[in-house]
């Protein structure tokens, strides 16, 4: 009897195949999971941020409005210049969106005071995802 050893193209082509089916499931489910974790960081940020200008606004009393009309607000390159952010990329200078990598530098968020406490909000476009 003659002793073959390895496999076969037949064995070789299922094996290839198996891997093709399981690749083709996992690869759009990662890609939806790298999303989510994006979108989950994004809106840490987000709520960073907002933590960071609602102290600003504790500190700085002169600029927090009595009502929620925003007439004025405080940009996110402000907090960075103040020292209530932390730069992402310190080439630029920036904090970045982790979904889109664009800077919310530009950003604004409404200081404003009611029944004693102080809240922030959004002001403008922000990105929703």
């Amino acid at each position: 009897m003659k002793n073959n050893k390895g496999f076969t193209l037949v064995e070789l082509m299922a094996v290839i195949v198996v891997l093709a089916i399981i690749i083709s499931i996992a690869i759009p489910s990662a890609i939806s999971i790298s999303h989510k974790i994006k979108v989950k960081m994004y809106n840490t940020k987000v709520d960073m941020i907002l933590s960071s200008a609602k102290i600003y606004g504790q500190d700085n009393p002169a600029i927090v409005n009595a009502d929620e009309t925003c007439s004025s607000s405080v940009s996110v390159d402000e907090l960075i210049n103040n020292g209530y952010i932390k730069k992402d990329d310190t080439k630029n200078g920036s904090v970045l969106n982790p979904v889109d990598n664009s800077s919310l530098n530009d950003k604004k968020i409404c200081i404003y005071k009611k029944n004693n406490r102080i809240y922030a909000k959004i002001y403008g476009t922000w990105p929703s995802y």
